[in-house]
C-alpha cells in the first residue's frame, strides 16, 4: 500500500510541474480580463454616433435657414471628431460671406452677439484650414481681439476656452496674444470659489458644468503654477463627489447628461482616466431613445441644444485622451499638417454622405492604431488552456491509481 502511495506521489510531481508550467505560460501569453476602461474603438463608435446626430441637427438648421453661431461651434467639433459633409461646410462658408462685412457688422436676424459669432466662426475656419485673418476680406481674429480686450464688452465665461484656443492656434494672428490669454486665465481664476456650496467655477453658482467648460483655460499653467494646480485639483475632486450610484453626475438632484459629459471632458483633459471612465459609463446610461447618438435633457427626451453637444465635447475629449492626443485643447484646431501628412489624410478621410438617412461611416482618424482591450478571444483561449490542463492532470491521476 505504502509503495503504491509513494509511487503515486512520485509520479504526481512531474505532472504538477507540467501543469504549473502550462498555467504560467498561458498567463504570460494571454491578457487578463479588461479593466473598466473601454477600448478606444468602443469610445470611437459612441463618438461617431453622437457626431452623426449633431451633424443631422446642423444640416437641418442649414436647410431651414436657421443657422446660429452654435452651428459653427458644433460643426467644428464634428469635424474634429473626423466626420465632414461638404454641403454643410460650403453652406456655412457661404453663410459667412453673405452675412458679415469687413467692419465686423453683420446682417442677421435677431440680436447680434459679436463675441460668440467671432470666436465660433474662427473655430470653424481654423478647423477647415481657412484663414480667419483674411476670409473674404474680413479679419475675424482682429475683430475678436478688439471686442474681447474692450473692458466694456461682456463675454460669456464658457467662451473663454474657445478664445484662448484661437490664440494658441495662431498667436501671430493677434496683436496682443499674451493680453488675451492673461485675461482669459484671470477671468476663470476670479470666478473660482471654495465654500460650502462646492469647489470650482462660480458662474451663477458653482457647478460641474462650469468646471467642465472653464477649467481647460487653466490647463497650460497647471504644471508650472502651484496655485492653479491646487485649485484645478480641488475643483476636480469636488466634481468627483457629484457622481450618483450609476456614475452619472447629479444636477439639481437628478442625473444630468450635460453635467456628466462635461465632467467626462474635465477628467479626460486633466488625465484622470479612472474618473473619466466612470463618467463615460454614466453618460451611456443617459442616451436618448428617440434619436441614435443623442442624449437626454431634463424632459427625458433627446436634447440637441445642450446635452448632445456637451456629450460630443466629452466623448471627443475622452477619445483623444485614450488616443494620446492633446486632450487639453479639445476646442483648439489641430496644428496645420505638413504636405506629406495632408496628402496621406486626403487618401484616408471618410466623408459623410449628404443624405441624412445614410449612416455615418467609420473614420480612419477615429478607428485607427489601438487594439481593443478585453476582447473575448484571449480570455476564451486562457480558459481552454486551463480546462485542457485539468483534463490532462485528471487522466494522469487516474492512470497512476490504476
Amino acid at each position: 500500500m505504502n509503495n503504491n502511495i509513494n509511487s503515486y506521489k512520485g509520479a504526481k510531481k512531474p505532472v504538477s510541474l507540467i501543469l504549473s508550467l502550462v498555467l504560467i505560460i498561458s498567463c504570460l501569453c494571454f491578457p487578463a480580463a479588461a479593466s473598466d476602461t473601454p477600448s478606444k474603438e468602443t469610445v470611437a463608435a459612441e463618438l461617431n454616433l453622437t457626431a452623426g446626430a449633431m451633424l443631422d441637427a446642423v444640416r437641418a438648421n442649414v436647410s431651414n435657414q436657421t443657422v446660429s453661431y452654435n452651428d459653427f461651434k458644433n460643426y467644428a467639433l464634428i469635424l474634429k471628431a473626423g466626420i465632414s459633409d461638404d454641403t454643410v461646410t460650403n453652406s456655412l462658408i457661404d453663410y459667412i460671406k453673405n452675412h458679415f462685412y469687413s467692419d465686423g457688422t453683420a446682417n442677421l436676424e435677431g440680436d447680434f452677439y459679436p463675441a460668440a459669432w467671432y470666436v465660433y466662426i474662427i473655430t470653424f475656419l481654423n478647423e477647415t484650414k481657412e484663414d480667419a485673418s483674411d476670409f473674404n476680406g474680413i479679419n475675424f481674429n482682429k475683430l475678436l481681439e478688439d471686442y474681447y480686450l474692450d473692458s466694456s464688452n461682456d463675454v460669456n465665461i464658457y467662451m473663454e476656452q474657445y478664445i484662448a484656443a484661437a490664440v494658441e492656434f495662431n498667436r501671430d494672428a493677434f496683436t496682443n496674444p499674451d493680453d488675451i490669454l492673461t485675461k482669459a486665465k484671470n477671468t476663470v481664476l476670479d470666478s473660482y470659489k471654495d465654500d460650502a456650496s462646492g469647489t470650482g467655477i462660480d458662474y451663477w453658482g458653482i457647478s460641474v458644468d462650469n468646471n467642465g467648460q472653464c477649467l481647460s483655460v487653466l490647463a497650460p499653467y497647471y504644471a508650472s503654477d502651484d496655485d492653479i494646480k491646487n485649485k484645478a485639483d480641488a475643483a476636480l475632486a469636488w466634481t468627483e463627489t457629484q457622481f450618483s450610484e450609476n456614475n452619472a453626475i447629479l444636477s439639481w438632484g437628478s442625473e444630468s447628461a450635460s453635467s456628466t459629459a462635461l465632467a467626462l471632458k474635465a477628467f479626460a483633459e486633466f488625465g484622470d482616466m479612472e474618473n473619466a471612465s466612470r463618467a463615460y459609463g454614466g453618460l451611456l446610461t443617459l442616451k436618448a431613445s428617440d434619436i441614435e447618438g443623442a442624449y437626454t435633457g431634463y424632459t427625458g427626451s433627446s436634447d440637441l441644444s445642450f446635452s448632445t453637444p456637451d456629450a460630443l465635447m466629452g466623448l471627443l475629449a475622452y477619445y483623444r485622451a485614450l488616443d494620446g492626443k492633446s486632450t487639453l485643447e479639445v476646442v483648439k484646431a489641430d496644428e496645420p499638417e505638413t504636405t506629406a501628412e495632408a496628402e496621406s489624410a486626403a487618401q484616408t478621410e471618410t466623408t459623410a454622405s449628404n443624405d441624412s438617412s445614410t449612416a455615418i461611416g467609420s473614420n480612419d482618424n477615429i478607428n485607427s492604431e489601438s487594439p481593443a482591450t478585453g476582447d473575448f478571444e484571449p480570455i476564451a483561449l486562457l480558459f481552454s488552456v486551463i480546462m485542457a490542463s485539468g483534463i490532462i492532470y485528471a487522466i494522469s491521476l487516474k492512470a497512476q491509481r490504476n
